[in-house]
């Protein structure tokens, strides 16, 4: 794994971000304004210079969250996770546990999105497959988007058959679709 998503709690504001940076000597690089493809980022480099530092705030997931790049990234995560309140893999679970509602249920799912590793993991997996499995269609389209997220080939069963199967045109349709996509941008044919 190359790099480590952090999840920022809701409650934390923006400037405290930009404090913890500011406190860690981190040095500002680039300042990404959002367009309807990119969100909104602030890239930082650590005073070292080997670890980068991306704030992001992902409108398409409605979460905010700091991609750590680098070779001391796990010491630089450790340390923003004394800073902010952050969520863990822990608290995501209880989320997905004790989801109690549709919207509840697909923002459990989206911030398991948000800190998914690069790598194929077995335990994220179940995690998203379970949701896949959904009985509202709206949590299984939801879990559908966060593909993208963690665009593992152990997918392409689930997504072919969502798309050949599922109960709802909608999510039959945008399971088709992630597919495809997928297909072009991530996976050989032959996978």
């Amino acid at each position: 794994m190359t790099w480590t998503h952090v999840l920022i709690q809701e409650s934390v504001h923006p400037e405290e971000v930009n404090q913890m940076a500011y406190d860690n000597d981190w040095q500002l690089q680039d300042l990404v304004l959002p367009t309807e493809t990119q969100p909104f980022e602030k890239i930082w480099l650590t005073a070292s210079g080997e670890v980068a530092i991306h704030y992001v705030e992902d409108s398409m997931l409605g979460a905010r969250y700091l991609h750590v790049d680098g070779e001391n990234r796990d010491q630089t995560t450790a340390l923003i996770r004394s800073r902010i309140a952050t969520y863990d893999l822990d608290e995501i679970r209880q989320q997905l546990k004790t989801a109690s509602d549709t919207n509840l249920a697909i923002r459990a799912t989206y911030h398991l999105a948000a800190i998914a590793p690069e790598q194929f993991d077995p335990e994220f997996f179940g995690y998203f497959s379970l949701m896949l499995a959904h009985p509202d269609s709206e949590v299984r389209r939801a879990a559908v988007f966060a593909t993208a997220y963690a665009p593992w080939v152990e997918f392409r069963p689930y997504l072919e058959r969502m798309a050949a199967d599922d109960a709802v045109e909608d999510v039959r349709d945008f399971a088709a679709f992630m597919l495809a996509s997928h297909m072009r941008h991530v996976w050989s044919e032959d996978t």
